[in-house]
């Protein structure tokens, strides 16, 4: 990444070297050039045949100066030095070239057209046509030198550019490659390290936030899974280690056939709960990984609330409470009955267990444009503050509520794993002491996982 990035900055560098380099040699080179036309036709134009001089007293700028000058007729006098002065109008350069003698010397040659001065006042001038030859030495040497001087410029600033370019790149990437070695060292036993974001450059750091947020999410599931498995094991170990204790204690004697029928009932009654748990927690796991899922379709939500609210209804009747419903049918959706069904029924059945004798629960439903919203209220002992953002943590459970509940804490996580699998949301909302609701938001066309499910079929 270094090399190309530095190859990049450099090739980039040249590109503008070279092109300057171009532009100042063919820049200088067309001034000196037209420098030298313009002396060039001054000499031409200073001729005594064009400038009506006398030509005894005209001599060369330079010696090596060449120049022919053809009249209108052959062996005709095109000028006579005259009294009055003779302004020439501008030429008309015909063929300016650069050529070589054959003694090698390079030299400038311009062809043009002019008027020479009248041999008479009374004459009209004459056209003539002048070729004028100068040496191309010191035009040469000029641009020998200006030559050499631009591509020392130009390897000595590529050069530079080279190293500036390497230095640049290397400590630009050098956060890259730090943060990538942060990355590649953390694990499931250091998920609480973070990317420095101050070390990164600005147009990086939303990347770097994001990372950090997926790291958060990630260090808060694993943190979640140690304390369901924590949980977990201390759940099974109690009415395990009660049984174990209680066969041991039973067959260290003989005893009378009602006391092994006590034991019996009572790993029996462990056993059950063993059971309980074990269901419970294989929900869960199913709940999380979404095997063997039905797909999303069209469901009256209303039917299906129906249906929850009879089955739980014996329970409610077994604890007395009222079990009341607010939603008119039909309540059209696309999504997972099973899935709905359980979320229904868990809230149903914690809204009771946790209610007093003589409350109620009242179950509500609505249809938006886009979502299907569901909330289940109760007039039970409430949720204090501090525990209402752990009420859908597996296994929790708030002890000292005076009231009789087999509950294992599982109940409202299974309700979170559906909502999520759904794509929707739920909430918690509570007075200590008088009252909880339990707000759940799905999306009525579908559930997002369903959806990317199928596109990836695709």
């Amino acid at each position: 990444m270094t090399r190309r990035i530095a190859l990049f900055i450099l090739g980039a560098v040249w590109l503008v070297l070279i092109a300057a380099a171009a532009g100042t040699y063919w820049t200088v080179r067309s001034s000196l050039l037209a420098d030298l036309d313009a002396t060039i036709v001054a000499r031409a134009m200073a001729l005594p045949q064009v400038a009506g001089t006398d030509p005894a007293t005209y001599r060369p700028a330079k010696p090596d100066d060449r120049y022919l000058v053809q009249g209108t007729e052959p062996r005709r006098t095109v000028a006579r030095p005259t009294s009055t002065p003779w302004t020439p109008p501008p030429p008309m350069i015909l063929e300016p070239v650069f050529s070589t003698l054959g003694d090698g010397t390079r030299v400038r040659t311009i062809t043009l057209r002019a008027l020479a001065a009248p041999a008479a006042a009374n004459l009209p001038p004459l056209a003539v046509t002048i070729t004028y030859s100068t040496s191309a030495a010191q035009f040469d040497r000029l641009l020998d030198r200006l030559a050499l001087m631009l591509a020392l410029v130009c390897l000595g600033a590529g050069g530079l550019a080279s190293f500036a370019a390497y230095r640049i790149a290397r400590s630009s990437l050098a956060p890259l490659r730090e943060t990538a070695q942060a990355i590649g060292a953390i694990d499931e036993h250091n998920l609480a390290r973070r990317i420095d974001v101050a070390r990164l450059p600005p147009e990086l750091t939303p990347m770097a936030d994001r990372l950090n947020e997926m790291l958060g999410r990630l260090e808060q599931a694993f943190t979640q899974r140690k304390q369901f498995l924590s949980s977990a094991s201390h759940e099974l170990r109690t009415p395990v280690a009660a049984m174990v204790t209680a066969l041991e204690v039973a067959l260290r004697h003989p005893r009378e056939p009602e006391a092994y029928r006590q034991v019996l009932t009572s790993c029996l009654s462990d056993a059950r709960l063993l059971r309980t748990l074990v269901q419970r927690l294989m929900e869960q796991v199913r709940a999380e990984t979404d095997l063997a899922d039905e797909p999303a379709a069209p469901v009256d939500a209303a039917a299906l609330l129906d249906r929850c609210v009879q089955m739980i209804q014996p329970l409610a009747a077994q604890r007395q409470v009222e079990l009341a419903r607010s939603y008119t049918g039909p309540l059209e959706a696309v999504t997972r009955a099973s899935r709905l069904r359980s979320i229904v029924t868990n809230l149903l059945d914690n809204a009771i267990a946790y209610n007093r004798p003589g409350g109620r629960v009242e179950l509500a439903c609505r249809r938006t444009d886009d979502q299907l919203v569901l909330s289940v209220r109760d007039t039970g002992i409430g949720i204090a503050p501090e525990h209402l953002p752990h009420v859908f943590e597996p296994f929790f459970r708030v002890d000292g509520n005076g009231l009789e509940c087999e509950h294992l804490g599982l109940g409202l996580a299974l309700v979170r794993a559906h909502v999520q699998a759904l794509g929707g949301q739920v909430r918690a909302e509570s007075s200590a002491g008088q009252w909880t609701q339990f707000t759940v938001s799905l999306p009525a066309g579908g559930s997002p996982a369903e959806e990317q499910k199928n596109n990836d079929v695709i």
